[in-house]
């Protein structure tokens, strides 16, 4: 059992201990031949099942509802397991994400989306994912439109995406891309992208799967 389906049954222990208990110090109180300890004891039990009753409205009747922006089904609301995450998911959602704070698609080829601030959840975990979707996106696409965008980046707009990639260690292409940028070879710069096609998308999900729980977010 991984670490996330023991966190899922944590908080039903907790609400199922004190009821266990409750059981247990009823049926001793009920047998027990003394009336001053059958008393305390029946007293007791109904106090382990008022507490289980605390725990049970504090952890799921009254705790903030979350849902994972990667885990959810956005149709059904139900969550899938983490397991099932491929590329196709993330990209799916990191289109919607980016949908709902761009105005055109020139705003990620040009990377002016990662000079921006707060818009990018808890950590900015969601900057290095913006990173890679700018580069899978200029590689699918492959077109002199979203070249042309993408070579004009400012030095401000590059130095975020390159320190984006940094801050999950992937230093190669990272300081690869800063090369060709240096060297104002922009059809080599086009050729390494698209050649990392595949190599991008294997980031994102890797990255996805081991930050999962960093993508909650509280819903009313």
């Amino acid at each position: 059992m991984n670490i996330g389906k023991i966190k899922k049954y944590i908080p039903w222990c907790a609400v199922a201990l004190p009821i266990v208990l409750a059981v247990v110090v009823f049926i001793f109180g009920v047998v027990s031949p003394i009336v001053l300890t059958k008393i305390f004891l029946i007293i007791a039990a109904v106090l382990l099942v008022a507490l289980a009753a605390v725990l049970y409205f504090l952890l799921f009747a009254f705790a903030e509802k979350r849902r994972n922006f990667f885990l959810t089904d956005l149709n059904t609301g139900k969550n899938i397991s983490a397991q099932d995450i491929g590329f196709a998911l993330v990209n799916d959602r990191m289109n919607l994400y980016l949908a709902e704070r761009i105005e055109s698609e020139k705003d990620v080829w040009e990377g002016e989306i990662l000079t921006r601030h707060g818009i990018f959840g808890q950590h900015d975990v969601y900057r290095p994912l913006v990173a890679y979707k700018i580069l899978f996106d200029l590689a699918e696409e492959n077109s002199s439109r979203g070249w042309g965008a993408f070579f004009s980046m400012s030095e401000n707009a590059f130095t975020g995406l390159t320190n984006a990639l940094n801050s999950v260690n992937d230093n190669n292409m990272a300081r690869r891309l800063m090369q060709l940028r240096q060297m104002k070879d922009d059809a080599r710069l086009a050729d390494f992208i698209v050649g990392n096609r595949r190599y991008i998308q294997g980031r994102m999900v890797i990255f996805v799967k081991s930050n999962i729980d960093m993508f909650d977010d509280i819903i009313a």
